[in-house]
Order: structure tokens, then sequence, then C-alpha cells
């Protein structure tokens, strides 16, 4: 599983820059893994199971609901 490499930020109050960085940690070192994939989630799977689909410069973060995959973020990568 690829790293989420220290974002770049700017504007933002220090509180969310902090979080950014927790949630970057937990990710990173933490116990959880997140697939990704290329393709908008189908598949059956238990609640609260989390996939990352992305797909060029678009990325979501799915989260499976009862019976449906729900995007819980979504963002567009700039370079």
């Amino acid at each position: 599983m690829a790293k989420i490499s220290d974002p770049e930020v700017k504007g933002v109050p220090q509180q969310l820059n902090e979080f950014i960085d927790d949630v970057r940690n937990i990710i990173n070192f933490g116990t959880f893994q997140f697939p990704y994939v290329s393709t908008v989630p189908t598949f059956l799977a238990d609640t609260g199971r989390v996939v990352i689909y992305q797909s060029g410069t678009a990325g979501r973060l799915y989260v499976r609901v009862p019976k449906a995959w729900d995007i819980a973020a979504s963002w567009v990568a700039t370079t």
C-alpha cells in the first residue's frame, strides 16, 4: 500500500493541519489498510468497509453502509 505524503495545505487553521497530520499518521502507520480500487466499488462487503477509489486526478473515499457504498469524501488532485 502506498503511503500518503505530507500535504501542502496553506491558508487553513492550524487545528485543521494537525487533524490532517493525525489522519495521515493513522493511515500510514496504523493497523488499518484501505485498498485502492480503479473502478467504483460495486462488490458486496461488510458494513463499515472502506476503499479508496483513484482514477486519474479524481479520488473518493467510499464507505460501505447497509446495502450500498457511500461516498465519504472526494477530491481532485492538482499539480
